[in-house]
């Protein structure tokens, strides 16, 4: 079965490319379904992603437009921001405005941002996409959105990811257990310093190492929801971004004053996070001596309930056995005294019962008809031998005279529980109490015997 996630991918790459969704699906197949590397090759006209029809309708747009248009559309960042309200994409060398961000708030080889203001286009832009795409992408999960960074960082640049495959919140939770500083990398797929930052420094070997030794990294990509939402709270001037987060007992995170907003270089980055830690190093070891007076305050606590709970279970079976031989003796006199109480108490409900049934019946019992054609004579004989006469409608219901025969014995204290209505010759029970008696055959009379059934 296909995964849920394909479907959105196909849908983004369709909406950038305008290519029919078969199409798309195809040269998306080519590319493993990653989005970026599959933009890329459609774009700068790789003709083994595109059909023999879809290549010669691009070479003749190329030819109309010219080759400054032909330019323009070979990097889908550009496609992707002229789609949006307001946008606009400065390349690298067009004279876009650099946006410098660094630890200490400048560090050399900043990126180039698709806006006059730093980050606000590029955020605009972002916002439209997830909005565009949230059909597919925000019913991934946190966690597989992570995984599915992670997993083509390490594809694409060919080297074990140094960031970790879970989503923000158990990343924060490991750093807290780790005693370790949280490194933050948003990745931009719209921007176009995004794949050399990743290739020259963060899949670098000297970051790599330096990341896995100190830190816990965690990265995510802008088209998910949650990296989005970290990103509206870092509010970044540039990209790409990259910040330090310090994660206190209690699940709070706290921002820490070191931001990387652009390019910088593998050795630089590892340069400034090495001095920013070491100040921090001190507020670091603060939070980590908290976060185990935390701990080992909770594992005292959770000891001192154990031993007492251990001290209230001896004190309760030393008592239960010091109190069992004097509280036997009572406790079957209680138990007598309980039981008897129960069966009165059974038989009282019985009695209330069964008195309510009778009154029901006889307050339901119609008076007894004088002789006539639509009047049938029962005669009922018991098992003591008593006979006696009544009269019915025929048109009453064989129910009616069960409902007699119940008022008859329990007025004349006859104590008969179950039991069963027949006709003598033929031999037939009544069963059916919905028959008239006409229906029934007994009319216009008959005898019938009152049967025991306990007997």
């Amino acid at each position: 079965e296909e995964p849920t996630w394909v479907a959105g991918v196909v849908q983004e790459f369709s909406a950038v490319t305008q290519l029919e969704p078969s199409e798309a699906r195809r040269i998306l197949e080519m590319h493993g379904f990653e989005l970026d590397p599959a933009i890329d090759a459609y774009f700068s006209g790789d003709g083994s992603s595109m059909g023999a029809g879809e290549g010669a309708a691009r070479r003749a747009r190329e030819e109309s437009r010219g080759a400054a248009a032909a330019e323009e559309d070979q990097d889908p960042r550009r496609a992707m921001a002229e789609h949006l309200p307001g946008g606009r994409y400065d390349a690298p060398g067009s004279g876009g405005a650099p946006s410098h961000a660094g630890s200490t708030g400048a560090a050399s080889g900043a990126g180039v941002v698709a806006t006059g203001q730093p980050g606000s286009l590029l955020a605009s832009a972002l916002r439209s996409i997830v909005g565009l795409f949230s059909s597919g992408e925000s019913q991934v999960p946190a966690e597989a959105a992570a995984g599915r960074f992670e997993a083509f960082f390490s594809r694409r640049y060919q080297v074990e990811s140094p960031f970790v495959p879970q989503s923000f919140r158990e990343a924060a939770a490991l750093a807290r257990n780790q005693g370790k500083f949280l490194l933050v990398y948003l990745h931009s797929p719209l921007h176009q310093d995004s794949d050399e930052f990743c290739r020259r420094t963060l899949a670098s070997n000297a970051f790599r190492h330096f990341a896995q030794q100190r830190l816990v990294a965690w990265a995510g990509s802008l088209e998910f929801p949650e990296p989005f939402q970290l990103m509206q709270s870092f509010q970044p001037a540039a990209f790409p971004f990259v910040a330090l987060v310090m994660c206190k007992p209690g699940n709070q995170n706290e921002a820490l004053p070191f931001r990387v907003e652009g390019k910088l270089s593998a050795e630089d980055l590892v340069h400034q996070l090495t001095l920013f830690m070491a100040s921090a190093q001190e507020e670091l070891s603060r939070v980590v001596a908290e976060q185990r007076r935390r701990e080992e305050s909770s594992h005292l606590r959770q000891e001192q309930d154990m031993e007492f709970q251990r001290a209230l279970e001896a004190d309760r079976e030393r008592a239960q056995s010091q109190s069992q031989e004097q509280g036997e003796e009572e406790a079957k006199e209680e138990g007598a005294k309980a039981q008897a109480d129960l069966d009165a108490a059974i038989e009282l409900s019985k009695k209330l019962t069964k008195e309510a049934n009778l009154k029901r019946k006889r307050d339901k019992l119609q008076a007894e008809p004088p002789v006539g054609p639509d009047t049938t004579k029962l005669r009922f004989q018991f098992p003591n031998g008593s006979k006696i006469d009544r009269r019915f409608l025929a048109n009453q219901t064989t129910q009616d005279v069960f409902d007699f025969v119940d008022v008859y014995m329990g007025e004349n204290e006859l104590s008969i529980e179950s039991y069963s209505l027949a006709t003598n010759y033929p031999r037939r029970l009544l069963e059916d109490k919905t028959q008239t008696l006409e229906q029934a055959g007994l009319h216009p009379k008959c005898v019938l015997y009152v049967q025991d059934l306990d007997a």
